[in-house]
Parts: C-alpha cells; structure tokens; sequence
C-alpha cells in the first residue's frame, strides 16, 4: 500500500522511499545517508529496512551473502543502518565494476556457471512470496535466503567497517523530490501533470499532520489542544520556527510536494515514451499505472 504519511520535514514517505532507492541506485551517498536519516527521525525504520531488502534483492542477492548478513544481525541505530547503506551501495556498484573489467579484458559478458542456475528457481519463489508477510516482516524471507545461499556453499565476503566520517550528509531540508524518482513508485508518481499535492501544506497542516503524520508527528502532538491559542504558538514556534509551510515560498513547498509525474513537459514525455516500450504490458505500464497499485512483488515481476 502506498504511504502519504509525512516525515519530520514534511515528505510523503512513499516519495521518500522512492528517492531513497533512486539515491542507492545512483550511489549517490550523501542523497541516501540523508534518506535514511531522515525516515529513521519520522520513525520509519521499517520502510528504510525494506528499501534495502529489496535493492539488495534486485541489484545484489546471493553474490553477496555477506551484506544481508550483517544488516540482519546490525542493532538498527541509525548509524549501523547508514553503514548499511554505504556498503550496499559499495556491493552494487563493485558488482557493476567487476562486470565491467571483465567484459573490456575477455571481450564478452560473463554468465553464471551451471552449477549455479538450479538456485534461481528457488530464490524466485521466495522472493515471490514476500508479499504474502504482514507489512514488514521480511525476517523469515530473510532467513531463507541465508540458508539458500549457504546450501549452496556462496562465500561471505570480508567485511571493512564504514568510516562515516568521510561522507557529508546532505541537509534534507534542501533536498528537493524529483519527477525522475518517484515515476511509478509513489501517489504522485502516478498523478497526471494536471493533478498535485500541494494542498497538503497549503492547508491546516496541524489537522494534516494528526491524520497522516508519521510517528515523530504523533510524539509531537501528544497533548495538542486546537481550542488553545498558546498551545498552537508553541507548537508553530518550536517545530516551524521561520514560517508555517502555507506560508512558505512556492519553491520551497515544491521541495516536498507538487505536480504529478505523467507527461512532465519534454522530459516526462521522453520518460513515457521509454516506459511504453520498455515496461509495456508489465506493471510499470504507462496505461496500467493509474489503476493499479505498485508493490514490492509488482516491480519484482516487472524487473524479473
């Protein structure tokens, strides 16, 4: 089911954790540590465990063993998930870099050896039943590829500890939700141009935040009494200092909201004439996508 609850800084989560993805995929590290710290401040740990369940599942699996691993046993701070991150972005962009080399040496691609095909079967199956948990219990999936992958003898790569220390967060408060990252993978990501969000922040944002907020917003608002004028100056001052959002800037409320995806002048055109004939008849059809919702087992199916 697609999330619209709202983070701390007022970010649908599903668009979140589209752009969370997006970051991964593009190893863009400063976009991802923000993500992360980001949902884990809104209390959305769950959603950042299944956005790197599932970018390990598609861009990694069982060629490395090792990541889900030590994510698995990790104690979920904050920092143990951002060293997560970083080192599924190491795995996913060594993986290309290696395919890379040896396709320029030995002038050709290389394919798994046979030994290995019999496993593919069965890991799709798990994977095809992923959908059939409760929201985010990944953990039996989870076992279940470890015991997979260690049946068929996969070797766990050495583990280097992560030095955040070298990266610089990027502030979420400029970050800004591209059309690019959440076509398909959001609410808005499959709203036609004509349609947006921007509504969200432009109205009673305490009475938007008490039926979507996230649980940061729920912790915030213990207490809150709307009949009360102080009660609503300290709650303005303490969590929007400058300006509440309908008073923001029409850039900045577009940081977080705004139009939808579909045919985006020229370059949501290009995008939609990629995705009718790339993705046409799977889930991520430009024809399908306004009536049919994006879970993890449709864009499994659509990249499988």
């Amino acid at each position: 089911m697609i999330d619209q609850r709202l983070t701390k800084h007022l970010y649908r989560v599903d668009e979140a954790c589209a752009s969370f993805r997006k970051a991964i995929r593009g190893a863009r590290y400063n976009d991802a540590l923000a993500w992360v710290t980001e949902l884990f401040a809104s209390g959305c740990l769950g959603e950042v465990n299944v956005v790197l369940f599932e970018m390990w599942i598609f861009l990694v699996g069982c060629e490395d063993i090792g990541w889900l691993k030590r994510w698995y046993s990790c104690d979920q701070s904050l920092v143990a998930i951002q060293k997560a991150t970083v080192s599924l972005i190491y795995a996913i962009n060594e993986r290309k870099h290696v395919d890379l080399i040896t396709s320029l040496i030995k002038g050709s691609t290389p394919t798994p050896e046979p030994k290995t095909t019999p496993v593919a079967p069965r890991f799709v199956k798990i994977l095809k039943n992923l959908e059939k948990s409760s929201s985010y219990s990944y953990k039996p999936a989870v076992q279940a590829c470890i015991n997979l992958a260690q049946s068929k003898g996969v070797k766990v790569r050495p583990y280097k500890d992560i030095d955040l220390g070298k990266f610089e967060v990027t502030p979420v408060e400029t970050l800004k939700v591209s059309h690019l990252n959440i076509y398909g993978l959001s609410e808005r990501g499959r709203m036609k141009i004509s349609e947006n969000t921007l509504w969200e922040v432009r109205g009673d944002i305490v009475e938007t935040l008490l039926q979507k907020g996230t649980p940061y917003w729920q912790e915030a608002l213990k207490g809150y009494d709307p009949e009360d004028p102080d009660c609503m100056e300290a709650f303005a001052v303490k969590h929007f200092p400058n300006d509440i959002p309908d008073e923001w800037s029409l850039a900045k409320q577009e940081r977080t909201h705004g139009k939808g995806s579909l045919f985006e002048s020229e370059e949501g055109a290009s995008l939609v004439k990629f995705c009718r004939g790339f993705f046409a008849g799977t889930s991520l059809d430009i024809n399908i996508i306004p009536h049919k919702k994006i879970t993890g087992s449709t864009l499994f199916e659509c990249f499988c």
